[in-house]
């Protein structure tokens, strides 16, 4: 498996966990797991990135067909890699010559 490799600038961290709630009439209400872990997704930007930069990113992102293919990541928080996937678009913004890369990635439970 591919490793995601490219610096970062910014990295933003979510949780959540999927929690299905039934209301009864009685006003009652049961809540239970939709999965027994957590959903763990990464926003990610590398701002300031020359036309080289921009090209790797991309070249990685659809080498990995966008969230089609996983790949190991360690974040920043964290002293071993995981595996993640995108979830999402590559957004490519060009502003005063530099380019700003941004995207996410989710945590894939085996």
């Amino acid at each position: 498996m591919v490793a995601f490799t490219l610096p970062i600038a910014t990295f933003r961290r979510s949780e959540s966990n999927a929690v299905v709630v039934s209301k009864f009439e009685t006003g009652n209400e049961q809540r239970r797991l939709d999965h027994p872990t957590a959903e763990v997704s990464y926003s990610i930007a590398a701002p300031n990135c020359n036309e080289t930069d921009m090209k790797t990113y991309r070249d990685f992102y659809q080498a990995r067909s966008g969230a089609f293919e996983a790949f190991t990541w360690t974040p920043p928080d964290e002293s071993s890699a995981i595996t993640v996937r995108f979830a999402g678009p590559l957004e490519i913004n060009l502003e005063s010559g530099y380019y700003t890369i941004a995207f996410s990635f989710i945590k894939v439970v085996a």
